[in-house]
C-alpha cells in the first residue's frame, strides 16, 4: 500500500514539474491558412487532409484565417464545402473563415464578393463577428478592417469589459508589424499600436507564409501573436535573392486550459507531430515579464548553432570560363537550431578582406528528413579574372545568434564575361534616381534620401545602350551600392520597366544597417522595345543610398 501511494505521488510530481495535463482541454481548435486553392479538386488535396486529420483529433472548431483560395473561385469555393460536408458528416465542429483579400480577387466588387463567398462556402457569421466558444470570444476580423483599425479596437475593449478574464482571440489574416516571422515588410503598423495596448490579446493570423518548424511564428512582447504558417508554398525574404518556393502540409491545432494554451503543429504528410516534446505553452493569464516567447528573452537563452568538428567548404567552378562557384559545406543541424546560413564574399584589398556581397540561404529546419550537405552558389558577375577572395559563412539560430563560421580563400581565376555595353564610375552623372513613389532629396556626394515610408526608387540608365544588344541574349546588370538603412525592413532591388508589378527579375534584399559598398548582380533576358531599370522598395524607414557603379553586359544567346 505504501508503495502504491508512494508510486501515485512521484506520478502527480511528474506531472506538476512538466506540465503534463491530466484532464482534457476544454476544447479543441483546428487551425489552418492560406490554401490558396483554385478550381480543381486537385488543388484542394490538402484541405482534404486537414478535414480528415481535424476529424481524426476530434476538434471541436476548424478556423481558417484567410486566402482560402487564390481568386474569388466559386467552384473552388463549392469543392471545399462539399469536402467539409462529407468528412464531418456526422461530427460537425464550429466554423470560423475570414474574408480576406485573395478571395476577393477578380470579383467585381466587395458586396458581390461577400455574398458569393458567405453563400458558397455556407459561412456561419459576417465578416466582422464574434464567436463564443465555451466560454470564450474569438473576434473575427476580415483583411479590410486594416483600413479601419479604431473599429478592430472598439471591438476588442468591449470583449475585454464582456471577458476580463479571458485572452481575447483576434482573428485577423495578417500578423501585426515586427512580431511573427515575415512581418517586418510594413504590415499593419497601425494595428500594431492599436494591439499593443491590451495584454489579453491572441492574435491568430496567416498571410506571410512559411513553416510551422520555424520557431519565429510565435512572438510575444506586449500581447501574444501566433502565425499559422499556410497550406502552400512559401520562400521568406533573407538576404540576397528571392529564393526557391517550399511546398508547406503543416496545420494547428490549440488546446485550450483554463491556465494555459498549447499549440500543437502537425504535418499533413504522415499526421506527425512537430516538436511534440516541446508543444508552444502559453500560460495564462498573460504576464509580459514571463512570458516564455518573448524574443529578446529566447535570444539570450539560445544556444548558437555549430557546424560539425572539422568542417570545411568545399569549392566547385561551374565550367571555364565558369558560370558560377558553388561552396558545398556541412549542414548544422547536429547543434539544433540552426535558421539559416549567411554566406559573405570578401575580396582582398591592400592585403585585408573586405565584404562585398551577401547571401542568405535556410538550414534543413524545414525538412524532416536532414540532408548532409548544404550548397550556395554565386554567378561569375561576382567576380574579376585573377582575384582573390575568401567565403565566410555562420550559421544563426532562429533569434540572431552567430555561430562560429568556416572561412575559405581562392582565386577567381576566369569568370564567364560578356561584352560591355555600357559603364559608368559615376552614376548620379549618368543615370536618373528618381522617386516612383515618396519623395527624393538628393544629397552630397551622390547620396540620396527618400522622405516617406514605403517610398520607391528607379535607377534609369541611358536609353541607347539596348540597341546593339540582339533580342534573346541575357544582359547582365551590375550595381556596386552603399547605404544606411535603419533595423527593419531591408531594402529590395529587381530589374523592371519602370513597372513595380511586373518585374523583369528576381529580387534582391540588402542588409539592414550601414553597409560596406555592395554588389549586386542581374541576368535578365532581353526583350523587344524594353528599357530596364533598377527598382529599389526603400521600405518602411527608408534610410540613404549611393551608387558607386552600374555595368551592363551582353552575355548573348545562352
Amino acid at each position: 500500500m505504501y508503495h502504491r501511494i508512494l508510486k501515485m505521488i512521484i506520478i502527480f510530481g511528474t506531472v506538476c514539474a512538466f506540465g503534463i495535463d491530466a484532464q482534457e482541454p476544454l476544447f479543441r481548435a483546428g487551425i489552418m491558412t492560406d490554401t490558396h486553392i483554385e478550381k480543381t479538386e486537385e488543388s484542394c488535396r490538402y484541405v482534404k487532409k486537414a478535414f480528415e486529420f481535424f476529424r481524426e483529433k476530434k476538434t471541436d472548431m476548424i478556423i481558417h484565417l484567410g486566402d482560402l483560395a487564390d481568386r474569388h473561385y466559386p467552384e473552388g469555393y463549392r469543392i471545399y464545402r462539399r469536402y467539409f460536408d462529407e468528412i464531418f458528416r456526422d461530427q460537425r465542429p464550429q466554423e470560423i473563415i475570414l474574408y480576406t483579400d485573395h478571395d476577393q480577387l477578380d470579383c467585381s466588387d466587395y458586396e458581390t464578393f461577400v455574398r458569393e463567398f458567405q453563400e458558397e462556402l455556407k459561412i456561419p457569421h459576417k465578416p466582422y463577428d464574434k464567436r463564443i466558444v465555451n466560454g470564450y470570444p474569438f473576434l473575427i476580423f476580415p483583411q479590410s478592417v486594416e483600413k479601419e483599425f479604431s473599429k478592430m479596437e472598439e471591438i476588442i475593449e468591449q470583449a475585454i469589459r464582456d471577458y476580463p478574464d479571458k485572452p481575447i482571440f483576434v482573428l485577423h489574416h495578417c500578423p501585426m508589424f515586427n512580431t511573427v516571422s515575415g512581418s517586418r515588410a510594413g504590415l499593419c503598423l497601425e494595428g500594431r499600436l492599436v494591439l499593443d495596448k491590451y495584454p489579453q490579446v491572441v492574435h491568430l493570423s496567416g498571410h506571410t507564409h512559411g513553416s510551422l518548424r520555424n520557431e519565429n511564428n510565435i512572438h510575444q512582447d506586449t500581447y501574444t501573436t501566433v502565425n499559422a504558417g499556410c497550406l502552400q508554398l512559401w520562400q521568406g525574404n533573407l538576404v540576397g535573392k528571392n529564393l526557391s518556393s517550399k511546398r508547406n502540409d503543416e496545420v494547428m491545432i490549440m488546446e485550450v486550459y483554463s491556465q494555459k494554451l498549447l499549440f500543437r503543429r502537425y504535418t499533413l504528410s504522415d499526421n506527425s507531430e512537430i516538436g511534440a516534446e516541446n508543444p508552444w505553452a502559453i500560460p495564462l493569464p498573460f504576464d509580459p515579464k514571463t512570458a516564455p516567447y518573448n524574443p529578446e528573452r529566447r535570444k539570450a537563452s539560445a544556444p548558437v548553432p555549430a557546424f560539425p568538428k572539422n568542417s570545411a567548404i568545399t569549392l566547385r567552378k561551374d565550367g571555364s570560363p565558369f558560370r558560377s562557384i558553388s561552396f558545398s559545406f556541412p549542414d548544422a543541424h547536429s547543434s539544433g537550431g540552426c535558421y539559416f546560413y549567411r554566406v559573405e564574399l570578401e575580396r582582398e584589398r591592400n592585403g585585408r578582406y573586405e565584404s562585398f556581397a551577401c547571401k542568405e540561404d535556410y538550414s534543413d529546419f524545414y525538412l524532416k528528413k536532414k540532408r548532409e550537405y548544404m550548397e550556395i552558389d554565386f554567378n561569375s558577375g561576382f567576380f574579376e579574372p585573377g582575384e582573390k577572395y575568401r567565403v565566410k559563412i555562420t550559421p544563426v539560430n532562429f533569434f540572431g545568434g552567430g555561430g562560429i563560421p568556416l572561412r575559405m580563400t581562392f582565386t577567381a581565376g576566369n569568370p564567364q564575361k560578356g561584352k560591355v555595353v555600357f559603364f559608368t564610375d559615376n552614376p548620379s552623372r549618368d543615370c536618373i534616381y528618381t522617386a516612383k513613389k515618396g519623395t527624393s532629396i538628393p544629397g552630397v556626394d551622390g547620396w540620396y534620401l527618400f522622405s516617406d515610408r514605403d517610398s520607391l526608387g528607379e535607377l534609369r540608365f541611358p536609353e541607347n545602350i539596348y540597341s546593339s544588344v540582339s533580342d534573346g541574349s541575357i544582359l547582365r546588370i551590375t550595381v556596386e551600392l552603399e547605404q544606411i538603412q535603419p533595423e527593419f525592413p531591408r531594402k529590395r532591388f529587381w530589374i523592371g520597366k519602370g513597372d513595380f508589378k511586373r518585374a523583369s527579375s528576381d529580387s534582391i534584399f540588402l542588409r539592414e544597417g550601414k553597409t560596406s559598398r555592395e554588389r549586386i548582380v542581374f541576368d535578365v533576358r532581353k526583350k523587344a522595345n524594353e528599357h530596364y531599370t533598377l527598382l529599389v522598395s526603400h521600405g518602411v524607414e527608408p534610410g540613404p543610398i549611393r551608387f558607386h557603379s552600374v555595368k551592363i553586359e551582353d552575355l548573348g544567346k545562352l
